[in-house]
């Protein structure tokens, strides 16, 4: 989802660039099927909001998915290109925008997923700020890769994005996994003050994360010694074999000499 600036260079959006997207075409395919299928499963099962706005929908993929569910979704993008191939069944609920404008409501839930990387830096966080107005409820991705992308404008590590979430009073879920869309994504949640609860729950990711890589490092610690331990006895069995294969020869050729006969 870009700005609706001449700077954003809007043509770029067009079908060269869903034709040629990433590793795949952003087509209506199985992969994106799936792919967008998944996501909506888990908002509603796992949040169950009333109504969504993806902000930066494309071809409104995740929209049509949310729908399917009973979900009152709804999309914007700045790509005219995409906003006319979304499915029929959906149009009405897709528009061009641009998530730098005020939006006409407020949302149970917004999803921004690869989108804000597009905007220029200031443009970035007032787009961030502008969707903060319109849900308490946020799961956002913004890849931190991707930087010979030429509409990559403002790649940033995600705690870059989770200090500006931050001073809107938007705290990650870390109850919520959404390792499902990206291993960068998260899901951020307003709250009017940072209370004891907010607190506990970081040191109690922090806790589970240590524990995991302490558990991560015991297995592969653990695998190595039983590598070493099976390639050992392998060399082990293959020597005494080596060995009693030379002790029979050696005594063979005894044998033959003992009675007269050359060795061969």
């Amino acid at each position: 989802m870009l700005s609706d600036k001449d700077m954003y260079q809007n043509d770029h959006y067009d079908k060269n660039y869903y034709d040629n997207y990433d590793k795949l075409p952003y087509v209506k395919s199985e992969h994106w099927e799936k792919f967008f299928g998944n996501i909506a499963e888990k908002i509603k099962n796992e949040i169950n909001p009333k109504t969504v706005l993806d902000a930066g929908c494309a071809k409104g993929f995740l929209v049509e998915k949310l729908r399917e569910r009973g979900i009152e979704a709804f999309g914007i993008d700045s790509s005219e290109y995409a906003i006319s191939h979304v499915d029929d069944s959906i149009k009405d609920y897709c528009k061009v925008g641009s998530i730098l404008n005020p939006l006409d409501r407020k949302y149970d839930l917004i999803v921004c997923m690869e989108v804000i990387e597009h905007l220029f830096e200031e443009d970035s966080k007032k787009a961030l700020e502008n969707l903060c107005k319109y849900s308490n409820d946020i799961i956002f991705s913004s890849t931190p890769e991707g930087f010979e992308e030429k509409t990559h404008h403002n790649v940033k590590r995600p705690s870059y994005w989770a200090k500006l979430f931050a001073k809107k009073n938007f705290f990650r879920d870390t109850k919520f996994d959404a390792n499902f869309i990206t291993t960068w994504a998260g899901r951020y949640r307003k709250t009017d003050k940072i209370d004891q609860e907010v607190i506990g729950d970081y040191d109690d990711k922090m806790w589970e994360l240590n524990s995991d890589n302490q558990v991560n490092l015991w297995t592969t610690q653990t695998n190595i010694i039983r590598l070493t331990i099976e390639r050992s006895q392998r060399l082990i069995g293959a020597t005494r074999d080596i060995r009693i294969c030379f002790t029979r020869r050696c005594m063979k050729s005894l044998c033959l000499m003992n009675s007269g006969i050359n060795p061969k």
